[in-house]
């Protein structure tokens, strides 16, 4: 927890360092019945003009936050904020009323917001070279301050404690100033810890990040010179901070609870966190997921897909050829286990996966298969988790991600790109089917014909002219000379039967032996079967 310790900054914490420059000092002082409106452009400032309270437009700029910020900086900066979740339009007013209230009014006169008094009357408000503002009743003492209701920032000199600064709630996206999907919390047991929350009813998940000191601590603190730390209930130290801190005499610092929550809890369900080049999170969706808004990736991703359900009567298992897996490294959902399998391979992994109606995505790491369904919180891709997420997708429809079968599968995978082709060939439209189908008739029907016409060089009309015929030709007729009907002076004759007249059989007549005139004696015998024949035609 050590590491996590030290790390509190540099992961969860947004520190901004921003060049002083010099400034004479003013009177800070707000007397009653002073006010501030968005259509004037005014603000007050601190003694020293570091900081400035009033309207600052967001958004679309026809939108208004009433906040505080660092004055000094090109880029306004904005550190607290009174109306986050009710942003007002142009026309609204910011006023220390004459009873020592001060309240905020939008542009139909509506009260949005007010700072609860709890300690005596109001007399003055002023913004002091903290950043903090401030009222004052008329023994100068502090009755309310924007220190004891942080937003998203704490500053140098402010801490928090039990009590109504125990929270920061981030923004729900850089630009959108609502409360968002993170909280840091001083909870009652005295632990720090920071939670993912389900928007918009706040409920908490299971936190992913805390100090682990229940009890040990009452308060943390940003201190003048820059250093956030514990104290502890017996007057030591805990420093949350690491390395060296630049001078606050001449750089401004912050602490800020970011959007993004950093750590892996900062993506909505189905996706997962992805550190970019400059160490800030991304949230990828897994192949054939989609954002499921896509003006924010912070809210999860959804399937592109119809997901097959389980049969109530059914048991849920067996194969499901029209799927596959397709695989990310390094990435997991650690949370969305609700089977373990081990020992088992890879293949066996995705198979299992496979058969089970239930499972959405499988992580296989070692010898170890865990399978997971939807929907699925805490994604992360980490570069030393050393094993891999399979994810389910129909077949033909991934383009972001290519399968990766292991090496004995080469013939599976040729399966696989086949029924792929098919498929897609099949699913594109009704008149590219019936184009398929009509190739495909024409296929078999020139095979069968080339093969009926290798078997037909025979085919003539009796009582035509004749033809010669092979030996081989003869032996095919008559199915090698197989049935003898009779014997002549010549030879024998065989039952025969052309292909281009099935059902009618002929006689072969096989020469044993030749004689001088046999030649004409055998064409005399053809000339008469021939005539026969066509008498029989007629």
């Amino acid at each position: 927890m050590a590491s996590a310790l030290d790390s509190l900054l540099f992961f969860f914490l947004d520190l901004l360092l921003f060049p002083l420059s010099a400034m004479a000092q003013t009177n800070g002082s707000i007397s009653l019945g002073s006010s501030l409106s968005t259509s004037d452009n005014s603000s007050w400032i601190s003694p020293s003009g570091d900081f400035a309270f009033g309207f600052t437009p967001v958004a679309d700029k026809n939108l208004f936050l009433l906040a505080i910020w660092f004055n000094k900086v090109p880029e306004k900066t904005i550190v607290w904020s009174a109306n986050i979740d009710s942003l007002v339009l142009d026309g609204s007013k910011d006023e220390l009323t004459s009873s020592g209230n001060l309240v905020l009014s939008n542009h139909q006169g509506q009260e949005i917001w007010r700072a609860q008094v709890t300690n005596g009357s109001v007399t003055s408000a002023s913004i002091l070279d903290t950043g903090n503002l401030v009222l004052r009743n008329s023994n100068s003492g502090i009755t309310w301050q924007s220190f004891d209701h942080s937003t998203d920032t704490i500053l140098p000199m402010q801490i928090l404690d039990m009590g109504t600064s125990s929270t920061l709630s981030s923004r729900e996206t850089e630009t959108n100033y609502s409360s968002g999907r993170f909280e840091l919390d001083f909870q009652a047991d005295e632990n720090f810890v920071i939670y993912t929350v389900n928007l918009p009813t706040m409920a908490h998940y299971n936190s992913y990040w805390s100090t682990s000191t229940m009890g040990t601590q009452s308060q943390m603190i940003f201190n003048q010179s820059g250093y956030i730390y514990l104290r502890h209930t017996n007057g030591s130290m805990h420093n949350l901070t690491s390395g060296n801190i630049v001078s606050t005499k001449d750089f401004y610092h912050r602490a800020t609870l970011d959007f993004d929550g950093v750590l892996s809890g900062a993506c909505g369900f189905n996706s997962y966190c992805r550190l970019d080049e400059t160490q800030r999170p991304s949230c990828n969706c897994p192949p054939n997921y989609s954002y499921s808004d896509p003006s924010n990736m912070f809210k999860g991703c959804k399937p592109d897909f119809v997901s097959e359900s389980c049969e109530p009567n059914g048991s849920g298992k067996g194969p499901r050829p029209q799927f596959q897996m397709m695989e990310i490294l390094n990435t997991n959902w650690a949370s969305a286990d609700y089977q373990w399998y081990t020992p088992i391979n890879e293949d066996q992994c995705r198979e299992t996966c496979l058969g089970d109606c239930s499972c959405a995505v499988a992580i296989f790491k070692g010898a170890n298969c865990w399978t997971k369904k939807l929907p699925m919180p805490n994604g992360k891709m980490y570069a030393d988790f050393g094993g891999k997420a399979l994810i389910e997708v129909p077949f033909g429809n991934s383009t972001s991600q290519i399968p990766s079968p292991s090496g004995s599968n080469n013939g599976k995978s040729d399966r696989g790109t086949l029924i792929l082709i098919i498929s897609t060939i099949l699913g594109s439209s009704v008149f590219l089917n019936l184009l398929f189908l009509v190739a495909i008739l024409l296929v078999v029907f020139f095979m069968k014909h080339k093969k009926l016409l290798r078997h037909q060089p025979e085919q003539i009309s009796l009582g035509m002219n004749l033809r010669s015929f092979t030996y081989k030709e003869l032996e095919e007729i008559t199915d090698g000379f197989k049935q003898e009907l009779g014997r002549g002076a010549f030879g024998t004759v065989y039952k025969g039967m052309l292909v281009s007249n099935a059902g009618n059989f002929i006689a072969v007549k096989k020469l044993e032996r030749l004689v001088a005139d046999g030649d004409k004696e055998f064409k005399a015998e053809i000339t008469a079967i021939g005539r026969i024949h066509h008498q029989n035609l007629v």
